[in-house]
């Protein structure tokens, strides 16, 4: 259609019928057609906004809006091709009340985007890392929050491990101090042993709680996060907007979020985001010692595998394929290889 008449403007709801507007104006631009866009939504998020941008989409209109924010938005975009201003708008009867869309038609709209989204978009991702940040994005949505992290709980070691944690738009972004933490430096111990459905706090005035090792839990409202519907984690939403507690349907859609987020988790590669995690945060400690400490842990870890080499986990194909080029090399030439006393005492030299 675009192509058998030309057009000057395209006004798009980012939610399509059979897609996503975004995806569409991509191939346009693609195919080199600058059409100016009028994007709508009731799902703007600040990775939606940078990619609209990125279109060169300048106008983007949040739901629910007032009809003159529409108008004023083909006015600039149209300004080019009309002489003189735009006719007033005609008398509308219908969907119209006190010169807003119906609320309800948006909510509409946006709970079916949000299914959508749930049901056909988050899937796409691989990465559990990925599909935990889009689920995020999801919620945050939901409740309004501000800020939000997925964090996964290592069981044998009552340790929280952070996946995913973000910021919405115009607000401040979620720094933690630690990528992990003991669960009883949080409050969701009941959600993670099965007793509580979902956990809220309201700010009360003189009082303080924390969601996180030095995040206030403000207006916070937190669920699990499961695999195999056994908790295995939170998603925890900070800034609730309106401060009270979440509706039942809010909680609702929270609970199919969190049920679909289930059936997309593979056991393994939760456990690899786990593991993963936990040696970016074993190399960020390591990097707090001291330099004799960690030529000392070295030589303790070195001496630990030959101790007990039975113990070690066995090795993939690449790893093994690496030692046994090594032990080829060292057949070789057997005078460059260097003992630890040697290594040792360079490391020290270099220390001074």
């Amino acid at each position: 259609m675009l192509d058998s008449h030309p057009w000057n403007v395209l006004v798009a709801d980012f939610q399509l019928g059979d897609g996503l507007s975004l995806d569409l104006i991509a191939e346009l631009r693609q195919q080199n057609n600058a059409i100016p866009v009028v994007l709508v939504s009731g799902l703007l998020t600040p990775d939606r906004v940078k990619q609209a941008e990125g279109l060169g989409i300048t106008h983007i209109l949040a739901k629910p809006f007032q009809p003159e924010g529409l108008l004023a938005a083909l006015r600039e975009v149209l300004a080019p091709w009309v002489n003189g201003p735009l006719a007033p708008a005609a008398e509308t009867h219908g969907q119209v009340m006190n010169g807003r869309l119906l609320p309800e038609l948006f909510e509409m709209d946006r709970h079916l985007g949000r299914l959508f989204r749930m049901f056909s978009e988050i899937p796409r991702h691989q990465d559990v890392a990925e599909v935990c940040s889009s689920a995020l994005s999801l919620g945050m949505e939901m409740a309004r929050a501000k800020r939000g992290f997925i964090a996964l709980y290592e069981r044998n070691r009552k340790k929280l491990v952070m996946v995913a944690m973000k910021a919405g738009l115009g607000s401040d972004p979620l720094h933690l101090a630690l990528p992990s933490c003991h669960l009883h430096e949080t409050p969701f111990a009941s959600l993670l042993s099965g007793e509580d459905e979902i956990l809220q706090m309201l700010e009360q005035e003189g009082e303080s709680h924390a969601c996180w090792p030095g995040v206030p839990a403000d207006h916070m409202a937190a669920v699990p996060v499961r695999l195999q519907a056994v908790p295995m984690g939170v998603m925890c939403l900070i800034g609730c907007e309106g401060g009270s507690l979440l509706s039942d349907q809010v909680r609702y859609m929270l609970r199919l979020l969190v049920t679909q987020l289930d059936t997309l988790l593979d056991n393994r590669a939760v456990h690899a985001a786990l593991a993963d995690s936990m040696k970016e945060t074993l190399v960020a400690e390591l990097l707090k010692l001291s330099p004799a400490e960690r030529i000392q842990l070295a030589e303790d870890l070195w001496d630990s595998v030959a101790a007990k080499p039975e113990l070690l986990p066995a090795l993939s194909d690449d790893q093994r394929s690496e030692i046994e080029r090594r032990v080829a090399e060292h057949e070789r030439d057997p005078g460059s290889a260097l003992t630890w006393e040697d290594v040792r005492a360079r490391l020290w030299s270099r220390l001074g």
